[in-house]
């Protein structure tokens, strides 16, 4: 009797702990996401004032070494002279290197960035007493492209620290001229194009 009754303790024991576990790894509702915001870019807009820029990161992390994230940004200038938005949409696929470090420490990867550009530019001329305004209003559509490399850790399992870097090149696909006149861009050449966040978030 005794022994059955330690064989029960055992197995609830562990079925017990085994949920605890899960319960601690995995939210049901939301499994291996983690929501993130670069913290780079507001310090960045408020040291040199505009332009200010937010963020916001969603990552999926699926079969131990792999994930897919997704990034909004949205940047910003209201001046007299000069107002600007840019939305940019970036998908992005991570590897990660250590087998040993689930979703954990170094990994390699891929982004494709799709910005919109909305210009609005006002320049003032002068000749003699005469004095007139020239405004200049355009959208540009471009993407970019290229290869990452970064550095992922969470402190206690859920707070996520993300060190990204990548380069890469970008194209312009589109301008539309609301207003004014602007010479059309290169649609042929690829320019430099670059990633760096510092995102701080929380595993769910």
């Amino acid at each position: 009797m005794k022994d059955k009754c330690l064989i029960f303790l055992l197995f609830f024991w562990s079925i017990n702990s085994a949920t605890v576990v899960a319960q601690d790894t995995i939210n049901p509702k939301f499994p291996n996401i983690v929501i993130k915001t670069d913290v780079l870019m507001p310090t960045i807009g408020i040291l040199n004032k505009p332009p200010y820029m937010l963020s916001l990161t969603a990552e999926k992390l699926f079969n131990n070494k792999h994930s897919i994230q997704i990034t909004g940004i949205y940047a910003w200038v209201n001046k007299e002279s000069r107002k600007y938005t840019t939305t940019q949409v970036i998908p992005e696929y991570k590897f990660y290197l250590l087998s040993k470090s689930q979703y954990n420490k170094f990994y390699t990867g891929i982004y494709l960035k799709i910005t919109k550009y909305h210009d609005t530019h006002i320049t003032n001329n002068h000749i003699g007493p005469l004095s007139w305004d020239n405004k200049t209003r355009y959208i540009d559509y471009t993407c970019g492209f290229g290869g990452i490399i970064g550095y992922q850790i969470y402190y206690k399992k859920r707070i996520a620290l993300d060190f990204l870097v990548g380069i890469g090149g970008r194209k312009y696909i589109k301008r539309n001229i609301i207003e004014g006149t602007i010479e059309n861009p290169d649609y042929k050449k690829i320019d430099l194009d670059g990633r760096l966040a510092i995102n701080m978030g929380y595993k769910f």
